[in-house]
């Protein structure tokens, strides 16, 4: 009974866009893809969407530029449907499995049936997964940007600069008609978190005929923080 009723059905699309092609010495490609999706178990949907630019230009016939940049950013309904725990803690379709079968979800008056004694108290998984707003929030940036120079035709020189930034941000909203809000007469809370990595890279490149083989030679250092 209640393990049909936390799984709908889960209908789930995606869409892309992709573009390239070139300008003179410029080169480039953009691409945006999206994908929202309903997941198994209901008001647990889920949402990503991205984009991803590359430019490349050769500003003179020694020297080119360069940058790659990706964003993303997703969301996903946790609101108490993921699966864990055992008994009275149980969630999700484990806790739709052990709940009352004969309790009905809600009592004639409408409300919820918060909880079921079966040799613990149980928490109605049914209204936990409608009732309680816990959205995570997820985005990530990656960029880099590089230099390239021709110092001859068998050496070049080239140097990259990159960042990492991702954060997240998790609001948890318990409203006092969930079960697990009732005991506090609602609850509010938020997790935030960001992160910054910063990458510096400088190679040198040798390339040349030797012999009837081909000799390459690759040396360099990399910085990061």
């Amino acid at each position: 009974h209640y393990p049909s009723i936390m799984i709908p059905s889960a209908p789930q699309q995606s869409h892309a866009r992709t573009f390239m092609g070139c300008h003179g010495q410029t080169r480039y490609l953009l691409s945006c893809n999206s994908l929202p999706q309903k997941v198994v178990i209901i008001n647990s949907a889920f949402m990503r969407y991205g984009a991803r630019l590359n430019l490349d230009r050769e500003m003179t016939k020694r020297f080119r530029l360069g940058t790659s940049l990706s964003m993303n950013r997703s969301q996903q309904g946790l609101n108490r449907t993921e699966n864990g725990g055992v008994g009275a803690g149980a969630t999700g379709i484990l806790a739709a499995m052990t709940f009352d079968p004969t309790l009905a979800p809600r009592n004639e008056s409408g409300a919820w049936n918060l909880k079921a004694t079966l040799g613990e108290q149980l928490d109605n998984p049914v209204a936990n997964a409608l009732e309680i707003q816990n959205p995570r929030r997820v985005s990530r940036l990656l960029g880099s940007g590089f230099g390239e120079y021709a110092l001859s035709d068998a050496l070049r020189f080239r140097s990259t600069i990159g960042t990492n930034f991702s954060a997240e941000r998790t609001p948890t909203y318990l409203p006092s008609t969930s079960p697990a809000g009732a005991q506090f007469q609602g609850s509010a809370s938020i997790y935030s978190n960001q992160g910054v990595e910063l990458t510096n890279e400088n190679t040198v490149d040798y390339h040349r005929s030797l012999l009837g083989s081909n000799l390459g030679l690759l040396g360099g250092v990399a910085i990061q923080r």
